[in-house]
């Protein structure tokens, strides 16, 4: 209800009223000059007229005495005249006086008529009516205005939900308990140009900074930024990352985010298609980095060489750098020893045997808490010191090429196994991930008669009851026979044993076929070696499975930049000047009624 203050109008109307008796009392002493004039002229004459008399002292005293008469009455007549005029004038402004009171009466009324009008005037149904749909109208917008600044604060993972069919923009358990884990501060920059920036890389990357507030997360222009230059040695592609911390810095490249199918990358080389991509391995990529920037101590493997070892493919080295692991080479015949910063020695099927000298290092490294991670193949080298070294730890080799009966752990080739997964720290994360590993050409191994009972012994990888090994099969003779030697077999072998306060442990697996490229990508293979290297450098607690996210078969729900700007506009301004102007035009339509 709108109100008036009545004490403001009276104080109007006594202004009024000292305005109105100003302007009579100029009226009157207006009036009243000329009365005061005619009268000092009339003084000046009888002044003139005396003078007169005086000078012309020769007239007789009667015509003095007439003449002094009639100048009296003259003087009485026109003060008579001028009091009638005054009487006049009196009676003319006291009836001004009346009129003007009675029009500031008036005034009064109408002024109080229009404020009693006004005041009503939001009485009326059609103003209610408007007022309300005006204050809702502003309620609509104040509620826009403030919902845009609450959602802007959210994190990313609440603003953009992920509605693909295989979670592209998610973070697994894993890499979230690595993440929020992390205590030193950390930048990434995404180097792009605004508008130019991959979606779904820039989505992820807010989601990790929305899981940690010592992560920021910054974009750089390839063109107007040094930051490249800084901290990468040669040219960059652009939405490539780099991560810096106190510790160290990591860049990660655009092209390792993403692979391609064969396919594709001929369609892309020869004839210049733009392809999509079948993995995004995003995921995999930012946390490594993360976790490698702000490590203490980083653990480093050495890899046995001299003997003709079977060196490790680029992808397979890449993933152990992604591991955070730095891996070097070493001769143990030259070096005499092995490292004391050797978390963990590989040996990758050697032609040739070692030497007595290097069994010996090797087992004094072993005794004193050392690892070894060892891959062999089914051919029959002559490798004695080094079948002592693994026997030493209970386990052997058995002769021949495993091949599999049961269509059921096989694939599409009969020596192509694919074994069970028995259960161990290494294996468990691929249990529940629901790879299946896959292991061409494998041997068996077995356990020895005779070993301390101080080693626990587990097998990794089983074949079915239906395998068999053959020596020296060929393509057209892979049927049972007699002489071939009945499964089940193991292709995969843990072994632990406790020095008081340190402990050994020794993972083999029968075949080095299984890191070939060709079938890393859709099996659980390069896991299970990763997770092996990991539990031999004691880093049980990161011990998982990232599963790269398959892009083939899924549409990516995102909008360029041109489309945001417009939406925001569309959301933020369009919209409640919209509903502003329609409750005005409902309002005014009513009022007019």
């Amino acid at each position: 209800m709108l109100s008036f203050n009545e004490n403001e109008l009276e104080k109007d109307e006594n202004n009024e009223v000292n305005n109105d008796e100003l302007k009579e009392k100029e009226t009157v002493e207006n009036t009243a000059l000329p009365d005061s004039e005619t009268a000092a002229a009339s003084e000046d004459e009888d002044s003139v007229i005396s003078e007169k008399d005086i000078t012309n002292g020769e007239s007789t005293e009667n015509t003095v005495n007439a003449e002094s008469v009639s100048d009296t009455e003259t003087a009485l007549d026109t003060e008579a005249a001028a009091s009638e005029e005054n009487n006049e004038k009196a009676e003319s402004g006291s009836g001004s006086a009346d009129k003007r009171k009675a029009k500031r009466q008036e005034r009064k009324a109408k002024r109080l008529a229009e404020r009693i009008s006004f005041k009503s005037s939001f009485k009326t149904r059609s103003t209610k009516a408007g007022t309300y749909m005006f204050t809702v109208c502003a309620i609509a917008v104040a509620a826009v205005i403030i919902l845009n600044m609450i959602v802007g604060k959210l994190p990313s993972s609440i603003k953009h939900i992920d509605t693909t069919g295989t979670d592209i923009y998610s973070i697994s358990d894993y890499s979230k308990q690595i993440v929020k884990n992390i205590d030193t501060k950390v930048t990434v920059y995404l180097v792009a140009k605004k508008g130019n920036e991959d979606m779904a890389l820039s989505t992820l990357l807010d989601r990790y900074a929305g899981l940690n507030s010592n992560i920021k997360v910054e974009q750089k222009d390839p063109e107007l930024s040094l930051i490249a230059d800084k901290y990468s040695e040669g040219d960059l592609e652009e939405n490539s990352l780099i991560f810096v911390s106190d510790k160290r810095s990591k860049t990660v490249d655009y092209s390792s985010l993403y692979e391609y199918s064969e396919t594709a990358q001929q369609n892309y080389y020869y004839y210049g298609d733009q392809v999509q991509a079948d993995i995004f391995d995003g995921e995999n990529e930012i946390t490594s980095a993360l976790s490698y920037v702000t490590t203490d101590i980083l653990p480093k493997v050495y890899s046995l060489t001299g003997h003709g070892e079977e060196g490790f493919s680029d992808s397979v080295l890449s993933y152990i750098v992604n591991e955070n692991i730095e891996l070097d080479d070493i001769d143990v015949l030259k070096a005499k020893q092995i490292p004391d910063d050797c978390e963990c020695l590989i040996i990758s099927d050697p032609s040739k045997d070692i030497s007595t000298d290097e069994k010996d290092i090797i087992l004094d490294y072993l005794g004193g808490g050392g690892n070894l991670l060892i891959m062999t193949s089914y051919k029959d080298n002559q490798t004695p010191n080094l079948e002592e070294v693994l026997e030493n730890y209970g386990v052997q080799k058995q002769k021949g090429v495993i091949i599999e009966d049961d269509p059921n752990c096989y694939y599409y080739y009969y020596n192509y196994l694919m074994p069970n997964i028995q259960s161990h720290e290494v294996t468990d994360p691929i249990l529940d991930s629901g790879y299946r590993v896959l292991m061409p050409m494998a041997h068996g191994i077995a356990e020895t008669d005779l070993h301390r009972g101080s080693l626990e012994l587990t097998s990794l990888l089983t074949t079915s009851k239906s395998a068999y090994a053959k020596d020296n099969p060929t393509e057209e003779d892979f049927a049972k026979t007699d002489d071939d030697i009945g499964g089940p077999f193991s292709v995969g072998y843990s072994v632990s044993e406790v020095h008081g306060e340190t402990e050994t442990r020794v993972v083999w697996f029968s075949t080095t076929y299984f890191l070939d490229d060709s079938y890393l990508g859709y099996t659980g293979n390069i896991n299970l070696f990763l997770n092996s290297l990991k539990w031999m450098c004691k880093l049980e607690k990161n011990i998982s499975v990232i599963e790269p996210k398959v892009l083939v078969g899924t549409e990516k729900l995102e909008i360029t930049s041109g489309e945001g700007v417009f939406w925001n506009i569309m959301f933020v301004g369009v919209l409640p000047a919209a509903s502003i102007f329609i409750g005005l035009a409902i309002w005014i339509r009513r009022k007019k009624r």
